[in-house]
């Protein structure tokens, strides 16, 4: 079962959480945050069979290296300053799942804020049933939102599967990606076609890399479905037999990755609230999972933190700035390109380079995303950035 450094026992209702060895069949691997790697490196390999094998293993190299490089540096800013950051990416189907979302969302994820809260830590949960609007669906962007807030949440990831797959991308584009994070995702060009957006967030989020994770998986009892009314049942049964062969192809390689798994557990039927069929009965799924997180918040963040020098402090601010702006940057090619070789000339002739404008033109997010940028373009970046308004009235070359 789960273990935790924490003895505490918290009830909210008749819901009690505590001991986490009631019930349900757990497999469970060793944390690689926590030291000693259990999870099986072939788990991503067979995700990617229909590859060739050396474009595969070229392709899982550079994934496996970029995530570990940039993990390392987004819990070096996470660890450090008086509160850090957990942020939780919650993947499942969203039909046949609000019984689950809403357990977590309403006892276990407030209970994990107040945990954190006094070991002074940030606590975020990214539940996208309210974070992805029908125009970015419509557009073709929710792949890419979605593995952005993947990315975000690092290393912290909760995948919940039943039996339904979930709507199905035939072609995984990146509407307004940038040619890194085309770069950043040709996992998806050798992916399997046809796949769902769910079992994309489960590879990306922890099947392909399963060493560089705190990725935790939670399968419901397949037999649920049985105990819901004819009326209802469609919500929670696979789309199709061709759905039901992929859902139990993904859950084979869930149990086989290494991770954390919390098989077969239980679930009643709950009727329908507010217009949703839902599961009830989920109190051996949301003390296992409070558990299960928290110890993986322990080995993320010890109770001691992390000294700290004020030049750390400064990059911890500067990057978590970068990121933000970053997140939901789109466009702006011509402008990206001027400041790559308007900074080129400046490494070799040196001297300042400043970016102006009037204020709130998104000079700051432009710079963010030039900073991320253009280190891959260079091989190293030498020089500095900064946006200033148009108020000072000092001579400046521009490029907008």
């Amino acid at each position: 079962s789960s273990s935790s450094s924490s003895s505490s026992s918290s009830s909210f209702g008749s819901l009690s959480f505590g001991s986490s060895s009631q019930g349900g069949s757990l497999w469970l691997g060793s944390s690689p945050l926590a030291g000693s790697v259990g999870a099986s490196a072939a788990g991503g390999d067979a995700l990617l069979e229909s590859c060739p094998e050396e474009k595969r293993a070229a392709i899982l190299s550079r994934l496996r290296k970029r995530q570990r490089r940039e993990m390392a540096q987004q819990l070096t800013g996470a660890r450090q300053g008086k509160w850090r950051t957990a942020r939780i990416f919650v993947s499942s189907t969203f039909l046949d799942m609000h019984g689950e979302r809403d357990m977590l969302s309403r006892h276990v994820f407030p209970e994990l804020r107040e945990r954190c809260r006094q070991r002074q830590i940030h606590f975020f949960e990214v539940d996208l049933r309210w974070g992805v609007t029908a125009e970015e669906s419509a557009s073709g962007s929710s792949l890419e939102i979605c593995l952005s807030e993947v990315d975000r949440c690092r290393p912290f990831f909760v995948g919940m599967l039943g039996t339904r797959y979930g709507r199905v991308k035939e072609e995984y584009t990146l509407a307004n990606a940038s040619q890194a994070d085309h770069t950043r995702h040709e996992w998806l060009q050798a992916y399997p076609k046809g796949r769902s957006i769910t079992e994309l967030e489960m590879a990306y989020g922890g099947l392909l890399n399963p060493k560089c994770s705190e990725s935790l998986f939670y399968l419901r009892d397949p037999g649920f479905a049985e105990q819901v009314p004819e009326q209802h049942r469609a919500v929670f049964a696979a789309e199709s037999e061709e759905a039901r062969v992929r859902i139990d192809s993904l859950r084979e390689r869930i149990l086989s990755s290494g991770r954390p798994v919390l098989r077969d557990y239980g679930a009643t039927w709950g009727g329908v609230q507010d217009g949703k069929p839902l599961a009830s009965g989920l109190d051996q799924f949301a003390a296992r999972v409070l558990e299960d997180l928290w110890a993986a918040i322990e080995r993320v963040f010890p109770s001691t933190p992390v000294p700290r020098s004020p030049a750390a402090l400064e990059n911890e601010l500067h990057d978590q700035l970068q990121r933000d702006l970053c997140r939901r940057f789109v466009g702006r090619t011509a402008e990206l390109r001027a400041l790559s070789r308007a900074a080129d000339d400046r490494r070799i002739s040196g001297g300042l380079m400043v970016v102006a404008g009037e204020a709130g033109m998104g000079k700051s997010a432009l710079l963010a995303r030039f900073a991320r940028e253009y280190p891959q373009h260079a091989g190293s970046a030498t020089g500095g950035v900064t946006a200033a308004g148009k108020k000072k009235k000092k001579k400046k070359q521009s490029w907008q």
